[in-house]
């Protein structure tokens, strides 16, 4: 995943994170690794955009996130699903950016409409997947009239 893109989404799962727990502000390491470990799936972190929990891990200390919504990126806003697998124990709050580790990209799906008036109207769809089943055909399409 490119840099700037995992820096981005690792800031809005820290954003969801702290507004969800309101009491990370100052706390160390080891008190943010009990609140992750508290989790569990299905719990909202935030609504908009959307990061829920849709597993938890216990053996590999990781939690999978939803995180759902419209992404702001280089003058165009894409609509973004992603699955994101992020670590429990790996936080490290020596540096400037948020503190949360991604183990892994699941789910990574991008939907974005151009329209410029009566001049110009486009849409592009983007998937990736990783893991089990990875390298299926996500595409889909449809037709009407």
């Amino acid at each position: 995943m490119f840099d700037w893109f995992e820096k981005m989404i690792r800031e809005v799962i820290w954003k969801a994170i702290s507004d969800f727990f309101r009491d990370l502000a100052g706390k160390g390491e080891e008190a943010i690794r009990d609140k992750l470990r508290s989790l569990t799936a299905g719990e909202q972190l935030s609504s908009s955009p959307l990061v829920k929990v849709l597993v938890v891990d216990n053996a590999a200390d990781t939690l999978t996130l939803l995180v759902r919504g419209s992404f702001p990126i280089g003058g165009v806003t894409p609509f973004m699903r992603l699955e994101i697998v992020v670590s429990r124990s790996d936080i490290d709050l020596t540096f400037a950016e948020a503190p949360v580790r991604v183990k892994a990209w699941r789910t990574v799906l991008g939907d974005l409409t151009i329209k410029d008036g009566k001049l110009l109207e486009g849409a592009s769809a983007s998937a990736t997947t990783a893991g089990p089943g990875s390298g299926r055909d996500r595409s889909t399409s449809s037709r009407s009239g």
